[in-house]
């Protein structure tokens, strides 16, 4: 899966959970922590794509609650923290591309998760899955914004 789709549906994810466009957009993108193993020296879809990074994630949210002022209280900060977290796994096992092991250390014995795409992955399936999910966002908000408007009291 390419950046746009994690981030498109972490977007989605958040904005249903949290229902500030606020929160959902600036912690989005860190639904690609688990990808930072491609700038480092090690395998790819292992540690970081483990368990073991949930902690790292709690950390950056609750820092990123305190930085941009998202006023989201302990339980909120866990939940948003695993949403961003299994929003990168679903969105790597539904892409086909990869294997995803929740605890690499424990290969072969714990379960590998994926499934066969009916297409194969590529940029333009990312692209369609990014969209997809971008609409149903803006879908969303532009619903619940007019909702808002609706039941404002009248001049």
């Amino acid at each position: 899966m390419y950046a746009f789709g994690h981030i498109m549906f972490a977007i989605f994810l958040l904005f249903e959970f949290s229902k500030s466009v606020k929160v959902a957009l600036i912690l989005a993108p860190l639904s690609l922590l688990p990808d930072i193993d491609l700038l480092l020296p090690i395998k790819h879809r292992d540690v970081t794509h483990s368990i073991f990074v949930i902690p790292a994630f709690i950390l950056i949210v609750y820092l990123s609650n305190k930085l941009f002022k998202l006023n989201l209280n302990k339980n909120e900060i866990i939940i948003t923290s695993l949403l961003l977290y299994f929003s990168h796994l679903i969105s790597d096992i539904i892409s086909g591309n990869s294997e995803v092991t929740l605890i690499p250390e424990l290969n072969p014995y714990f379960p590998k998760f994926s499934i066969q795409p009916i297409f194969s992955s590529s940029a333009l399936i990312d692209a369609i899955y990014g969209l997809t999910f971008y609409l149903i966002f803006l879908f969303r908000y532009l619903s619940k914004y007019y909702e808002n408007k609706a039941n404002l009291p009248r001049r």
